[in-house]
């Protein structure tokens, strides 16, 4: 099976990033400590509301969409990873692989 897509970023202090992530995507943190915000349409406004870490990862996307990752404005960067969910290709030929080879045979 192929591994999902995941890339590493470092914020410098007071720097922040905003990514697109989709479902089942997940951010983990490497070094430092980061501040997530989850950006919803609100009354037809952004709005961000900041998300606690749950388990190892910094955040674990539910739902597609995008997020705001800020390094504090005092201290060291952030460092942290994230790790794409496997695409519906990916998924569709993990599970292809997992079914029993059919056995093909002679009828003569």
């Amino acid at each position: 099976m192929q591994t999902p897509s995941s890339f590493a970023r470092q914020l410098a202090a007071g720097q922040a990033i905003h990514l697109f992530l989709r479902r089942g995507a997940r951010v983990l943190p490497v070094g430092g400590s980061a501040r997530v915000f989850r950006q919803v349409w609100l009354a037809e406004r952004m709005v961000s509301l900041q998300v606690q870490a749950a388990g190892d990862a910094l955040y674990e996307a539910e739902a597609s969409g995008w997020i705001q990752i800020e390094a504090p404005l005092h201290g060291a960067g952030v460092r942290f990873k994230v790790v794409q969910a496997p695409g519906l290709l990916q998924r569709w030929a993990a599970r292809w692989r997992r079914l029993p080879s059919a056995a093909l045979t002679n009828s003569a």
